[in-house]
């Protein structure tokens, strides 16, 4: 289980810290051109946060429900639910969109600017209405449906070539070596969920993804609770020893027909699984106790 951690966690914790800090490279660029780009690029930053909150949300939400699908083995299932969050992601990233474009104007006259400000946040919600659409849909490929099935490695690297490759090297390059404007400067930042797409959706299509990655534990708690039987048993005579024996080998019996019946294909319901695992578990403990 520690290895399987490693192998899926690090890889998310890298992908995350790299990501940020390829953000607040973006920021630094732009800060390097001029009070009007960094004043336009504030707003616009509230802007792609607000759309954030939208990819984040349905990219967790594939994440748990495909891992859980995954876990049972459902993989046709699971295939059916990831289309039908790409297309869910789709539609809200459209209608982000459609916010931002809608409300772009109204935030232009409403806040006090400079008329290159306001030509530079005019392009810069242009710019995030199509990145609205761009990393809804990135999102919930990467953090929702290659994370369910343990493919981390994989949105690590494809995160790190998009940003750190593309969109910060060339925007970098843009600001500082050709001395580009600031609307390519910033087209050029915002460009790696584009660059992403194509990419994301071959492997998402060929469904390399689909990795149960579950282990299964009941052999292990059974052993564990008829050992534990066993010794209370024999090795230590009293009532309540007897108890925590009933308790124990009920337990363990349970789950080895658990197991046995999983082996089989049976389909054990999950609900009665857990709670009867934790009734016998306060059982024993309650019999620990007075013991």
């Amino acid at each position: 289980l520690l290895k399987d951690f490693l192998v899926c966690a690090v890889p998310v914790i890298l992908n995350e810290v790299l990501w940020g800090i390829a953000n607040s490279a973006s920021t630094a660029i732009l800060g390097h051109m001029g009070s009007a780009a960094v004043a336009a690029n504030s707003v616009a930053q509230v802007t792609k946060e607000m759309s954030m909150v939208v990819s984040f949300g349905i990219s967790n939400a594939a994440a748990i429900y495909l891992g859980k699908t995954i876990g049972e083995k459902k993989y046709q299932h699971a295939r059916a639910y990831a289309e039908r969050f790409v297309k869910l992601s789709i539609l809200l990233g459209i209608g982000s969109a459609v916010i931002i474009l809608l409300s772009s104007q109204m935030i232009i006259m409403v806040m006090a600017m400079t008329p290159l400000t306001k030509d530079y946040l005019r392009f810069m919600m242009c710019v995030m209405a199509y990145y609205a659409v761009a990393q809804t849909l990135d999102e919930t490929v990467i953090v929702g449906i290659f994370r369910s099935g343990g493919d981390t490695r994989f949105g690590l690297i494809i995160d790190l070539t998009a940003m750190w490759g593309c969109s910060v090297l060339l925007g970098a390059a843009a600001a500082f070596v050709f001395h580009c404007s600031v609307p390519v400067v910033y087209a050029l930042l915002m460009s790696d969920e584009l660059v992403k797409i194509p990419i994301i959706w071959g492997r998402y299509k060929n469904c390399s993804w689909i990795r149960n990655i579950t282990r299964e534990i009941a052999l292990g708690l059974a052993v564990v609770f008829v050992s534990t039987a066993l010794y209370a048993y024999w090795g230590r005579p009293g009532h309540m020893h007897e108890l925590t024996f009933l308790s124990n080998f009920s337990a363990g019996i349970f789950l080895f027909g658990t197991l046995l019946l999983r082996f089989a294909g049976k389909n054990v319901p999950q609900i009665l699984y857990f709670d009867c695992t934790m009734l016998l578990f306060l059982v024993l403990m309650v019999c620990t106790a007075f013991t």
